[in-house]
C-alpha cells in the first residue's frame, strides 16, 4: 500500500520489497474528487533506494519515481516543464 507520494516518488508499506537499486513500474488510480470530474492515473517508472525494517521485519520501501498522469484526454507530466 502507498503510504506516501510526491512528484519525486513513493513509500510503500509492506512485509516484502524489492531489492534496493531495483527498477521498477508504479500505477497509482486517484479518484475524482468532485462529482463529474475525472480520475487521475499517475503512471511512472523508478529505482528502490531505501528498505526500512521494524524488529528484523521489512516494513516498507522508498523509490524515486518519474511519473507520468494520465487525464481523460491524454497524457501530460506530472511535473510541468520538466520532460520524462
Amino acid at each position: 500500500m502507498i503510504r506516501d507520494i510526491s512528484d519525486r516518488g513513493v513509500y510503500v508499506t509492506g512485509l516484502v520489497s524489492p531489492p534496493i537499486g531495483a527498477h521498477l513500474g508504479v500505477e497509482v488510480h486517484l479518484p475524482s474528487v468532485e462529482p463529474g470530474s475525472g480520475s487521475v492515473e499517475l503512471y511512472g517508472e523508478g529505482t528502490v533506494v531505501r528498505i526500512d525494517k521494524e524488529a528484523e521485519h521489512i516494513s516498507g520501501f522508498a523509490a524515486n519515481v518519474a511519473f507520468r498522469t494520465e487525464i481523460a484526454g491524454g497524457s501530460a507530466p506530472a511535473r510541468p516543464g520538466i520532460v520524462n
